[in-house]
């Protein structure tokens, strides 16, 4: 074990769930590290949530319950008292590791035996109109040590006696940290490499002209919330051009497999009907004669994996696709036929209050990430809803 990763959350299940999705792809080989969820909260439901990431996760995860004094500092110190390996990596709930993020810090320690921390780059996205809070946590793209984005030796941390949990809010704690480390001498080094980074989406590419969509594909958001991923891109492409940083942007499209979202429809419409066929009620398919390019997680994991090892892809900005379209009633049926009897779906008329951020049809020219990479999906639509379907049935009660 060369690492051991601390999380500290509090009832935030859907970031959690993409944080440690984040955590399972990381480039570092499973067994050199492991992944402590430290639930200040001690609910039942996030100890069901990590538990049943941790029945199939690739590396190991733990569930450590906050019962004594609460906040950040003390979740973390719970964590780092119970890892197994020499440095402790902190991060938090609401961030998304970069693949190679572990990769990166860990080396440094292993390559220079007098460091006691490293600490690398938070790359934080703002809303077109940000709130004052949220102008506030941007300072830590800035900010010379952080928790999001920490590593530190364990002895290091023995050493000073952890976090102070006087500390109850998210607040300087990790400054605190960092000022007692400096005090007795010891090396910290910054990692820039140790990119924490956001996905993109095709989502705010709108209603599109031509099919298929290219990266040239003007952009159209159909609401707020594509407004908002666009902003969040173009911040990113701003710290590459201004700051030198490696960044990658993927536009994703609709992606589906294991630990997708099945409790309603707020992530993709798949998922809800996975959870319908599992539940032996129909599925409701809007329209139907809309194209849709689905691509499989293991898939997009390659994608993510291959943007990041590439240095030519960095400061691009990329399509990423799947196998050939299908249309809604083609998905449909496909579905119906692997779930089998006594799986059903109707056909609606598509509501007129979202009739405004309908999309039409989408499916992504990616050419431009395969001509770089040589990344092509190899999961074929039915494959991938065949595994989807195996995984969710003994496990559909842990995903409601």
């Amino acid at each position: 074990m060369r690492v051991s990763v601390v999380i500290p959350t509090y009832r935030r299940p859907d970031l959690l769930a993409r944080c440690l999705g984040a955590l399972a792809g990381q480039t570092l080989e499973p067994a050199d590290y492991e992944v402590l969820v430290c639930d200040d909260a001690a609910s039942v439901d996030t100890r069901r949530q990590v538990e049943a990431v941790a029945r199939t996760a690739r590396p190991v995860v733990r569930y450590l319950p906050v019962t004594g004094p609460h906040g950040p500092a003390a979740a973390r110190n719970v964590g780092w008292r119970a890892v197994s390996a020499p440095v402790v990596a902190f991060t938090d709930d609401d961030t998304v590791p970069d693949p190679g993020w572990l990769t990166a810090a860990v080396g440094v320690f292993e390559r220079d035996p007098e460091l006691a921390a490293v600490t690398g780059q938070v790359v934080v996205p703002l809303p077109p109109r940000p709130t004052d809070y949220e102008r506030n946590e941007s300072g830590l793209a800035t900010a010379e040590f952080v928790t999001a984005n920490c590593f530190v030796r364990r002895s290091a941390l023995a050493a000073v006696g952890g976090f102070d949990e006087r500390f109850r809010a998210a607040w300087r704690e990790d400054s605190d940290l960092q000022f007692s480390l400096l005090e007795r001498g010891w090396k910290i080094l910054k990692v820039p490499d140790a990119v924490v980074v956001h996905a993109s989406t095709r989502q705010f590419y709108g209603r599109v002209q031509k099919l298929p969509v290219d990266e040239n594909q003007p952009v159209a958001p159909p609401d707020a919330n594509g407004v908002s991923k666009f902003a969040g891109e173009q911040y990113w492409l701003l710290e590459h051009r201004v700051r030198g940083r490696p960044v990658v942007s993927l536009r994703l499209t609709n992606c589906y497999g294991p630990r997708l979202r099945i409790r309603d429809a707020r992530q993709t419409f798949l998922g809800i009907w996975i959870r319908c066929v599992l539940e032996g009620r129909p599925f409701e398919v809007w329209g139907g004669a809309q194209h849709r390019d689905m691509t499989y997680v293991d898939d997009v994991t390659e994608a993510f994996l291959l943007a990041a090892e590439t240095p030519s892809c960095h400061g691009r900005i990329f399509n990423i696709g799947g196998p050939p379209p299908a249309t809604l009633h083609d998905i449909g049926d496909l579905l119906v036929r692997l779930a089998g009897p006594p799986a059903s779906y109707v056909t609606r008329e598509f509501p007129a209050d979202r009739a405004s951020i309908d999309i039409g049809s989408y499916h992504a020219d990616d050419s431009a990430f395969r001509a770089a990479t040589g990344w092509a999906p190899r999961v074929s639509l039915e494959e991938g809803i065949r595994r989807s379907l195996a995984w969710f049935r003994p496990r559909l009660g842990d995903y409601l």
